[in-house]
């Protein structure tokens, strides 16, 4: 169960809006560009078809993980990625 003051405290930094608060376990997948589980590589693919330039699937150029995912509707569905952000200079 949510707590409302953390709603509320969450809540006031996004803009107004209706919102759909989710409680999730979620367990992380670590997911290599272009391997059995790539998002990118399958559902963008089966979804969308292959990029207009050039003909390729997108390339994450990075590993990521996969936590949760649901079938919204009988069209559409939720996928959620977790992508580690790096600082090189």
């Amino acid at each position: 169960m949510l707590e409302s003051d953390v709603l509320e405290t969450f809540g006031q930094l996004l803009p107004e809006d209706d919102y759909l608060p989710l409680l999730l376990t979620v367990s992380p997948r670590l997911v290599m560009p272009s391997g059995d589980q790539d998002y990118f590589a399958h559902e963008q693919i089966a979804t969308w078809g292959l990029s207009s330039c050039g003909g390729l699937p997108e390339y994450p150029a990075t590993a990521y993980y996969r936590t949760y995912e649901t079938r919204v509707s009988d069209d559409a569905h939720l996928f959620e990625f977790v992508v580690l952000m790096t600082r090189t200079s």
